[in-house]
């Protein structure tokens, strides 16, 4: 095999190496086998747009891509490549035999992943970006977020219209805070670009939010196989950044920037906040901490896919927000019409102010009264009517009528 196509291959696979590194795969024989079930045409495929956008590597992927998959090459074991569909054996013949193969595959690990060289699993990785307590906080505020203070019962330490005197970036206030007793902080996702989900698990009724995520997406004709792959296996440690509740449940956090979407469910014990304040990492309840993992730079774009869902319950609840407003408003309406007086305390006022007048004068001054405070001369009429001291006067309607004429 030509000198400088082995080169090329070697940085190909080390390009393939340090990508399973950055997903938490460091164990030499789970790389190996994870080449072992890729067939050319995938493996080639997965590069292509790294390489079409990327100038410094162009070259490499169009060397590989082209004499392999169109058989450019006149070398026997490219075609054998080629043929078997074995990406393995490609690399085999690159390093002349298996255990060449494997050494290369150590050292690259150990070239590009040295302080995890001793782990092989993607939560002992996340044990080196592990924070909690003041780092955390520190990490949180780092990225622009501001905190305020919780009570421990929940409570906030002021009224809602009062938020800003508490809300801070300040390290050095929030180590006030922390000395004053209080051990809770929160922030507003949408004040940072940020959108959680806040799956419960450990809680006192038992219900694994994780799994009831996963049925929820599957209900709505979302297998887990169309997720991303960062958010394929929660549990086993697949998402980059999120945070860990005391109970044992998840924050995870994704960067948004699109409409509002309300605090609302995607699942049983499954919450997403946008506009509401949810706990921050470094915090602590009931005597156990919040456990941040990750970089919040790394923060994945929250997926289109599961967008729809959110999309779909914001139009349902733009609906019930709407209603909401218009009840307030007819109810507001009707409290702005409310007349002062109702028509049995008028019918008392003039009643006293004439009491030695007859019941045709009595029925054109309460008209009178009655007109002023916007009443209709249909609904004095029918008090009229009904009233026990005019009931069956046949000069009601005439009064009322004179009345509603006077100017």
């Amino acid at each position: 095999m030509p000198h400088d196509f082995k080169e090329i291959a070697i940085e190909l696979l080390q390009t393939f190496v340090k990508e399973e590194i950055n997903r938490g795969n460091v164990s030499e024989s789970s790389i190996i086998e994870k080449l072992e079930k890729i067939d050319a045409d995938s493996f080639f495929g997965t590069w292509k747009n790294t390489y079409k956008s990327n100038e410094e590597n162009r070259y490499l992927f169009n060397k590989i891509y082209d004499e392999v998959i169109n058989k450019n090459s006149s070398n026997a074991s490219i075609f054998k490549l080629y043929d078997t569909k074995d990406i393995t054996d490609f690399f085999f013949n690159v390093c002349e035999d298996k255990r060449n193969f494997s050494d290369l595959i150590t050292k690259l690990i150990k070239t590009h992943s040295a302080k995890f060289q001793n782990t092989n699993t993607v939560h002992e990785i996340k044990e080196t970006t592990k924070r909690t307590e003041i780092e955390a906080l520190k990490h949180v505020i780092e990225y622009g977020i501001k905190l305020i203070p919780v009570l421990n019962d929940g409570r906030y330490p002021c009224k809602k219209e009062g938020f800003e005197k508490y809300l801070t970036d300040d390290l050095n206030k929030i180590e006030e805070y922390r000395k004053e007793g209080y051990s809770l902080f929160r922030f507003k996702p949408e004040d940072s670009g940020l959108l959680c989900i806040d799956i419960d698990v450990g809680h006192s009724n038992k219900i694994d939010g994780i799994k009831k995520f996963y049925e929820f997406l599957e209900k709505n004709k979302i297998p887990k196989v169309r997720l991303p792959k960062y958010l394929q296996d929660i549990a086993g440690g697949s998402f980059p950044v999120y945070c860990q509740t005391p109970s044992g449940g998840y924050h995870l956090y994704f960067k948004y920037n699109r409409n509002k979407i309300k605090k609302q469910n995607i699942g049983k014990n499954v919450e997403v906040f946008y506009e509401g304040y949810i706990n921050s990492p470094g915090s602590y309840k009931g005597g156990k901490p919040y456990v941040f993992y990750g970089d919040l730079q790394n923060t994945p774009n929250f997926p289109p896919i599961l967008l729809s869902l959110l999309k779909e319950f914001k139009e349902e609840e733009t609906i019930e927000e709407e209603k909401r407003i218009t009840e307030t408003q007819h109810k507001q309406a009707k409290e702005a019409t409310k007349k002062e007086y109702t028509q049995e305390e008028l019918f008392n006022y003039v009643k006293a102010d004439y009491s030695f007048t007859g019941r045709n004068e009595l029925c054109f001054r309460y008209a009178l009264r009655a007109k002023k405070e916007e009443f209709t001369q249909s609904e004095v009429i029918s008090f009229l009517k009904n009233n026990p001291e005019t009931k069956g006067h046949d000069c009601i309607k005439p009064a009322v009528q004179s009345a509603y004429r006077y100017k």
